[in-house]
């Protein structure tokens, strides 16, 4: 029987979007990146897929650098 590890992804489109959100509310698009440990050029492409995990983080760090 052959294991696949299966991994949760999203869009980078939708990656993008709330980093772009999370931006216009105040801090610099790269201590977000850094706590989502995304290079700045990933959320470029909207049909990359990145880790959920990176998601997660992103959305996080979102909150505590704005206070939203």
């Amino acid at each position: 029987m052959v294991s696949a590890e299966i991994q949760a992804t999203v869009s980078g489109g939708f990656f993008g979007a709330l980093l772009e959100f999370s931006v216009s509310l105040g801090p610099d698009r790269e201590p977000p990146l850094a706590r989502a440990q995304v290079t700045s050029d990933a959320p470029a492409d909207p049909d990359a897929r990145l880790p959920l995990s990176a998601y997660n983080a992103l959305y996080t760090s979102g909150e505590a650098l704005t206070g939203a």
